[in-house]
């Protein structure tokens, strides 16, 4: 006696097996990718700590003033989120058209178009 679905089922099986083990593997690589932003997260933190205990030294400042720059950063848009502002759309230096994303150059007229420090 045939059972033809047992095949069926068997490649099934071997199907899912292979798709568990791929989502998996993707699993790790994601927690990798997170584990390696955390630490990049820390170290910023751990600098800008630092550049701000140097300047405060230096310039003889309070967080309040610190304090107070953050807002003014984050109110760019409008509202306290504790968000940045998204970039505004850059306007060609020469044609004055837009220029979408992050492009360095107009795709009009070919004109260099300055980067700001940063954005985004």
């Amino acid at each position: 006696m045939v059972y033809p679905d047992v095949g069926f089922n068997l490649m099934s099986l071997r199907d899912a097996n292979l798709k568990s083990k791929s989502a998996e593997k993707q699993a790790r690589s994601a927690q990798d990718e997170v584990d390696l932003l955390r630490a990049d997260v820390e170290r910023l933190l751990m600098l800008t700590e630092a550049l701000w205990m140097l300047i405060k030294k230096q310039h003889n400042l309070d967080d309040s003033v610190l304090a107070g720059l953050i807002e003014e950063i984050d109110m760019r848009d409008g509202q306290l989120d504790g968000r940045v502002a998204p970039n505004k759309i850059k306007e060609c230096p020469s044609c004055k058209r837009p220029v979408a994303g992050k492009r360095s150059f107009c795709v009009f007229c070919g004109v260099p178009v300055p980067v700001e420090p940063f954005e985004r």
